[in-house]
């Protein structure tokens, strides 16, 4: 008899398709939490399970019950038992870990996740993949166990030691738009508890728009001759009425996509992709003095010194791809009338070559609205980097400088705050992150002038 398997092929399932379609049908092994989980209203949980062959499966999940619920989650799979112990133990290093039963652990988490959502805040993006599976549906063969959420009722943020500025403003702004002034509370890392923001965090907050409209104007009128103080004021003026006009969940969204957006390819800083030359074989050898040289020419340099390289660089016929970028950037420098000319032609000359590619892109910006027809659309780092491994610092603030144009160009009010904040988290310069920041600020100014100018009604998204 034909064996009828002949010829197939056992597609096994990779770990994080094992548990979502799987996870389930395996005995829970063990659980485990924080001993101090109700009075610091922190959760680190350990869900487990025993597969046939005696090894183990767990999940982790970071749980925020006051404020923002999953806020991270990974697993471990198939690991032996003397692993998991192992786990275990360097948590235990850590904290005090009780064991509990595995229907407290499932009504810890997906209550923190409940509450968590009423406020705007999504569980981590692997909890929702993946880890989620390890639990149990939430149904009624699960008792139900009341879990105290938030603090006295209402909400409250505490920030992380990774949570930057601009990620603890975020939150915050979610919790002014879904909670409300008042309706929350917030510890900054290293404070004490205090009720929402410091009445002086929030001077503009009992000023009517119209109240905030007519100052705002007022510092536009002049705002070259703000000093510092004033301008500061003024910065925060044009937050407050931002937020006011800010469509939160459009807000987040954009945040989300922008943030996985820019990490998307990895960033070096030391480094130097033969690609940032203009040279797309990377097993061309390229000595690591000229790339630093063509690296301390685009940044660093002198007007004299970086004459003197570009001459050198002019010597070696194998580098006019970088020749011709320098030439690019001395033209937009000088804001030469050759300048779109000679970008076209190279454009079309370097076809792959990102950074003058860019610049095309940036160019086509201010030529038309239409930029569904424009090359690159939609626009993303994977379209102009094409299967690198790892960009240039000075490639993702090429990139940066044409896509904080794309946002301007769009006019988008969520978009241009939700960009504002990603930068300021990116790992890039002070100087950089402050030269996009002030782009946007700009931008966002003449929104709002327009706005109160026009006494327009609508509000903007």
């Amino acid at each position: 008899m034909a064996n009828k398997n002949k010829g197939k092929v056992v597609q096994m399932l990779s770990p994080e398709n094992y548990i979502r379609k799987k996870a389930r049908s395996l005995p829970v092994h063990e659980c485990w939490t924080n001993a101090d989980w109700e009075d610091s209203g922190m959760a680190s949980i350990i869900v487990s399970r025993r597969h046939t062959n005696g090894n183990i499966t767990l999940c982790l999940y970071m749980v925020d019950l006051l404020c923002l619920g999953v806020k991270d989650s990974f697993f471990k799979f198939n690991i032996t038992e003397t692993a998991f112990r192992e786990y275990l133990d360097s948590i235990e290093e850590k904290m005090e870990m009780e064991m509990i039963e595995y229907v407290l652990a499932h009504n810890i988490i997906l209550s923190a996740v409940e509450f968590a959502e009423e406020y705007g805040f999504k569980p981590h993006k692997d909890f929702t993949s993946v880890t989620e599976f390890m639990l149990e549906e939430d149904n009624d063969d699960i008792e139900l166990i009341e879990i105290e959420c938030g603090r006295d009722g209402k909400p409250l943020y505490v920030q992380g030691s990774y949570d930057s500025e601009a990620t603890m403003n975020k939150i915050l702004k979610q919790l002014e738009k879904t909670a409300g002034n008042g309706n929350y509370d917030f510890i900054r890392e290293g404070d004490e508890f205090e009720d929402d923001l410091d009445d002086e965090d929030d001077q503009f907050e009992k000023l009517s728009l119209d109240e905030k409209g007519n100052k705002f104007m007022q510092y536009v009128s002049r705002l070259e001759k703000l000093d510092n103080h004033e301008y500061d004021d003024y910065l925060e003026l044009l937050q407050s009425i931002v937020d006011y006009f800010l469509d939160i969940e459009m807000y987040n969204r954009f945040y989300d996509e922008l943030t996985d957006e820019f990490n998307s390819i990895p960033i070096e800083y030391d480094k130097i992709p033969n690609e940032l030359l203009g040279i797309n074989d990377p097993g061309v050898q390229i000595p690591e003095e000229v790339k630093q040289s063509f690296v301390s020419v685009i940044r660093k340099d002198s007007l004299k010194q970086r004459d003197k390289k570009i001459k050198s660089f002019g010597k070696n016929s194998e580098y006019e791809a970088a020749i011709d970028y320098f030439d690019l950037v001395n033209y937009a420098n000088t804001r030469s009338s050759k300048y779109e000319k000679k970008l076209k032609k190279a454009a079309e000359k370097y076809p792959d070559y990102a950074i003058i590619q860019l610049k095309m892109a940036k160019l086509n910006l201010e030529q038309t609205d239409n930029f569904e027809s424009l090359p690159y659309y939609p626009f993303k780092m994977e379209n102009f980097f094409k299967e690198r491994e790892y960009i240039h610092s000075w490639e993702i603030f090429c990139y940066l400088d044409f896509y904080t144009h794309l946002v301007i160009a769009e006019q988008n009010f969520a978009k241009l705050d939700a960009l504002k904040t990603v930068i300021q988290e990116l790992d890039i310069s002070k100087d950089e992150i402050a030269v996009f920041d002030a782009l946007l600020t700009i931008m966002q100014t003449s929104l709002v002038a327009e706005y109160f100018k026009d006494g327009n009604n609508q509000e903007r998204n």
